[in-house]
C-alpha cells in the first residue's frame, strides 16, 4: 500500500474518522488481523506498553463490567482510563479518565498523531483501530495508573488486543459474531481467550466446563472461576430486584452490598469487576467503598428510565442471550392501566424471531419496529415479518423519530414503552427524549407494578 492512497493529513478529527468508515465496513468482511494495529502502535512509540490494564471481553455484560471496574479503581485513588464501545450519543463517551470524557481538542490532537503515524507506517487503520490508538495515546498523556479496556468484537484479533493486560475478564461466552469466529460457542471461546496473556490473572464468568480448556491453553497464571473462586449470593426478597447481596472473592467477602443496577446479570457483572479490581490491587477493597460505588453506579442505556408518562425504559440488549436475560425485568414493569409497547430495532446478523421470543414479545400489546442508526441496521421488513408471528399489532417505522412518536402515542400517558435492540437505537432515542436525571430508587419503584396478562387494561 502506498502513502498516496491514505487519507490526507489535512483532515480534522471528525473528517478523519468519517474517511475511515468505509474502510471499517470493507475490513469487517475480510480475515481479521492485528498487523495494521501493531504497525500503527510501533509508529506511535507503543504507548500501550506503558499502561497497566484490565482487558474485558464477553458476549454480554462487558460494557457494564468495564464501567464498574473503572468506578472501583477510581474509588481506590487511582487515575483510571476507560475505553468502551459503542457510544450512545457522542464518540467522546468512548474515552474517559476518571469519568471525564476526552475533550474535542484532545481527541483531535490524538487523532492527528494517529493519522501521521499511519502515513509513516504506510497503513490504513479502520475507524475502530484509529479510535483505539487515540485512546491509548490519551491514557499515556494523562498518565493513567490503570486502564480498563473493553474489547470491541470477540478478542484475539480485536484492535484492543495490542495491550498486554495483567488482568483479563471474560464475562460469558455466547454464540455471537459467528461470521468471524465460527459456527459454535467453542469457536467464540477460542477468540475471546485470545486476550489472556501467559502468567496473567483471568476472571472467568463463563461456567461451561466444556469451554474451559480454551482459556487454560492460554496459560494464565491464575483463573478465578465463577462459583468456585468468586460468587454472589442474592439477599433480596425477589429475584432481579435491586437489593442486597454478598460478593465473595479470594480476598474478602463483602456482605449486604446493594447494587443500583437492575437484573441478576448485573450482579454477576459487578462480581467480575470486583474480582478483577482486587486482583489488580492485590488486596481486598474496603467493603464500605465497594458499597458506596455499587450503590451509586449508573449506566446509561442499561435498563434506564427515560420518562415517566408514558414510562419509557431503554436497554441496549442486542442479541438473543441478552434479550432472555432482560425478560424478567421487562415482565416486571407493566402498568395495568396502560398499553405495553415494544420499540425494537436490530442489526444484521441477529435472529429477530428468537430475539423477540426471548424478550417475551407475546406479552406486549404493540410492537413498533424501526432501523438503528448504523449501516448494519436490519431492515424493518425483516424484523416486522418476525414480529408478525406473535399475536400482537405490528407497526413498521424506519425513521427512529417517527417510531418513537408512534410508540408513545400507542402507549398513552399511562402506558409503557420498552426500547431495545441496539446501542444505535437507544442512543438516538435518548437524544430525542432528553432524559432528566433519574430519581434515585426509581428503578426499584418500577417493580411495584404487578405483571398482567397482555390485553387486559
Amino acid at each position: 500500500m502506498t502513502t498516496q492512497s491514505l487519507p490526507p493529513a489535512t483532515l480534522d478529527g471528525d473528517e478523519y474518522l468519517q474517511s475511515l468508515q468505509s474502510i471499517e465496513h470493507s475490513r469487517s468482511r475480510s480475515k481479521p488481523s492485528l498487523d495494521t494495529m501493531l504497525k500503527l502502535m510501533d509508529a506511535l512509540g507503543n504507548p500501550q506498553r506503558r499502561l497497566r490494564a484490565v482487558h474485558v471481553t464477553g458476549t454480554n455484560g462487558k460494557g457494564s463490567t468495564a464501567a464498574i471496574c473503572a468506578e472501583l479503581l477510581a474509588a481506590s485513588s487511582l487515575r483510571v482510563g476507560l475505553f468502551t464501545s459503542p457510544h450512545l450519543s457522542r464518540v467522546y463517551e468512548r474515552i474517559t479518565v476518571n469519568g471525564v470524557a476526552i475533550s474535542d481538542a484532545d481527541l483531535s490532537s490524538a487523532l492527528y498523531r494517529v493519522r501521521m503515524a499511519a502515513l509513516r507506517a504506510a497503513v490504513q487503520p479502520t475507524w475502530f483501530e484509529a479510535m483505539t490508538a487515540a485512546a491509548l495515546l490519551h491514557f499515556q498523556r494523562c498518565r493513567v495508573e490503570a486502564a480498563v479496556i473493553e474489547v470491541g468484537m470477540l478478542g484475539r484479533w480485536d484492535a484492543t488486543n495490542v495491550i498486554d493486560a495483567e488482568i483479563a475478564v471474560v464475562t460469558n461466552v455466547g454464540w455471537d459474531h459467528a461470521e468471524l469466529a465460527g459456527p459454535g460457542r467453542e469457536f467464540v471461546a477460542y477468540e475471546k481467550a485470545g486476550v489472556v496473556r501467559p502468567g496473567s490473572t483471568l476472571v472467568l464468568g463463563e461456567g461451561d466446563r466444556a469451554l474451559r480448556s480454551y482459556f487454560e491453553q492460554e496459560r494464565p497464571g491464575r483463573i478465578l472461576l465463577l462459583n468456585r473462586d468468586i460468587s454472589v449470593e442474592d439477599k433480596s426478597a425477589a429475584s432481579g430486584l435491586t437489593g442486597a447481596a454478598d460478593y465473595t472473592t479470594p480476598w474478602d467477602c463483602h456482605t449486604d452490598i446493594e447494587l443500583n443496577l437492575a437484573g441478576d446479570f448485573q450482579r454477576y457483572n459487578a462480581l467480575c469487576a470486583l474480582a478483577a479490581v482486587e486482583s489488580f490491587l492485590q488486596r481486598p477493597m474496603d467493603s464500605g467503598v465497594v458499597a458506596d460505588v455499587f450503590r451509586a453506579v449508573s449506566l446509561p442505556g442499561r435498563f434506564e428510565v427515560l420518562r415517566d408518562a408514558p414510562l419509557i425504559v431503554a436497554d441496549c440488549a442486542h442479541n438473543e442471550a441478552a434479550a432472555l436475560a432482560l425478560r424478567p425485568l421487562v415482565d416486571s414493569i407493566t402498568r395495568p392501566e396502560g398499553r405495553r409497547v415494544l420499540l425494537c430495532g436490530l442489526t444484521i446478523g441477529r435472529d429477530p424471531h428468537q430475539f423477540l421470543a426471548n424478550l417475551g414479545a407475546d406479552r406486549f400489546d404493540d410492537i413498533v419496529v424501526t432501523e438503528p442508526d448504523t449501516p448494519r441496521a436490519q431492515s424493518c421488513n425483516v424484523t416486522a415479518s418476525a414480529a408478525a408471528t406473535f399475536d400482537v399489532t405490528v407497526r413498521s417505522e424506519p425513521a427512529i423519530s417517527r417510531a418513537l412518536q408512534v410508540s408513545t402515542s400507542l402507549a398513552g400517558t399511562s402506558g409503557v414503552v420498552v426500547v431495545v435492540g441496539s446501542h444505535y437505537l437507544v442512543g438516538p432515542v435518548r437524544e430525542l427524549v432528553r432524559p432528566k436525571a433519574v430519581v434515585k430508587g426509581l428503578a426499584t419503584q418500577l417493580y411495584n407494578c404487578q405483571p398482567r396478562e397482555r390485553g387486559s387494561h
